[in-house]
């Protein structure tokens, strides 16, 4: 919010927090209660079970009960829409994502195979191998790990589509946005990461996949790769990513097959104000990937999004 007193840099002036471009987790969390309380804002914790359109509103129906609302604003995130590779799927035994870990103490002293190329995969992998005693295997898809940043002096075509794009995204055609975003959107790393990757004892593993997984409950599991090789470790840990499909989202796949809600390779269309093709339906947050493009992703995304949802709410 441009509101005085309520930015992050305000907030962190405060309580001594860093300043940006750098926002410890715990201090960004810090600051959305802040900015809660002191808006008056409210929150209900509730799982939307279904959303049907009722003459001119919209009936929300809950586990706590039903709600009519005149407008409402999907922004629910990405849980649910992990990318898990096949071999693990077929598997169907333990792995842990890594959205999930809340501590890296369970990992001491064991061996832990972390699958991804991106930035999260790297920055577990490398606190897991802080700890003497632990051995890290980083298992990457690709040819290498790519490192990249839209404040780094190199990649100009990508930091200047990834700064720009916003504006025209909306009125591209959509097989040219698709494009777009398997470019600008495609795993990558910090450069600040990569000297410190290599300085690690981490084990890095290119041009493989897992072909299948063996193991019970309590026991070192067996992994099979793509290139014949084959791995054992105690904890599996994927960094694969996400795929975002408005089909995933329980509560919307009825419209999507009904067609009142319009949607293409899983992202639904929206007009200028962010509203889908069902009227009163607005996208924010990854949801509006259709309207600026990868941005969306960032908080930093809010400021080019919520402002036309505000303008176009009645």
């Amino acid at each position: 919010t441009p509101r005085e007193g309520f930015r992050y840099a305000d907030f962190a002036k405060r309580k001594g927090f860093s300043e940006l471009p750098y926002i410890p987790f715990h201090a960004f969390l810090a600051y959305t209660q802040n900015f809660f309380d002191g808006h008056g804002l409210k929150f209900r914790r509730t799982q939307v079970t279904e959303l049907k359109q009722r003459e001119n509103l919209w009936q929300l129906s809950t586990d706590t009960g039903m709600q009519l609302a005149k407008n409402v604003v999907v922004a629910v995130g990405l849980k649910g829409m992990e990318r898990i590779p096949a071999g693990i799927q077929a598997w169907g035994g333990r792995y842990m994502l890594a959205s999930e870990i809340q501590s890296f103490e369970v990992f001491r002293a064991k061996s832990v195979v972390v699958v991804g190329s991106g930035q999260s995969a790297l920055e577990i992998a490398l606190e897991i191998a802080r700890s003497q005693d632990s051995r890290v295997t980083l298992l990457a898809r690709g040819v290498g790990i790519k490192f990249r940043s839209i404040h780094s002096p190199n990649d100009a075509i990508y930091k200047f589509l990834f700064k720009n794009v916003d504006k025209v995204f909306r009125v591209l055609p959509i097989p040219l946005q698709d494009i777009l975003l398997n470019f600008l959107m495609k795993g990558t790393a910090e450069p600040s990461v990569e000297n410190k990757l290599s300085s690690s004892k981490i084990r890095v593993l290119s041009k493989v996949q897992i072909r299948a997984v063996r193991g019970d409950d309590g026991e070192p599991m067996e992994i099979d790769l793509s290139d014949g090789s084959h791995l054992s470790a105690d904890h599996l840990i994927l960094g694969t990513g996400y795929r975002y499909d408005v089909r995933s989202v329980p509560f919307l796949r009825r419209l999507v097959a009904t067609g009142a809600l319009r949607a293409s390779g899983g992202l639904a269309i929206l007009s200028r104000s962010s509203e889908a093709s069902a009227h009163g339906l607005f996208f924010a947050g990854m949801s509006a990937l259709r309207l600026i493009g990868p941005q969306c992703q960032f908080v930093f995304g809010t400021k080019k999004v919520t402002p036309r949802i505000i303008s176009a709410i009645k």
